[in-house]
């Protein structure tokens, strides 16, 4: 997903494709993964082709059970993100003198 060869994105995004005709919640899952655990380069690949490719989905593929794992690893994705953010903002209050650096929370 790191590359900007033309031909090397389309190949990997038919695979994707494939993938995702296989076996649609693991790839999800598989892709949710490196959103949750990559390193940022490789997470916002992850998040741009995701967002690129399931809207383009079959319907045979986005069934209700696959909308259903979309949604849910969203929002497990927003809760986690809200807690290491929240996480973050107290840990830097709480190392910062308050005369200096107002509490945000």
């Amino acid at each position: 997903m790191l590359t900007a060869d033309t031909i090397e994105m389309q190949n990997l995004n038919a695979g994707f494709v494939s993938l995702f005709h296989i076996d649609a919640k693991g790839t999800l899952a598989g892709i949710f993964a490196q959103i949750r655990d990559g390193d940022p380069v490789v997470r916002d690949a992850a998040i741009k082709m995701l967002v690129t490719r399931v809207k383009d989905l079959s319907p045979e593929i986005a069934t209700l059970q696959f909308q259903r794992t979309l949604y849910a690893e969203i929002k497990r994705i927003v809760r986690v993100s809200s807690i290491q953010f929240n996480y973050q903002i107290k840990s830097r209050n709480s190392s910062v003198p308050s005369s200096s650096n107002p509490t945000i929370f």
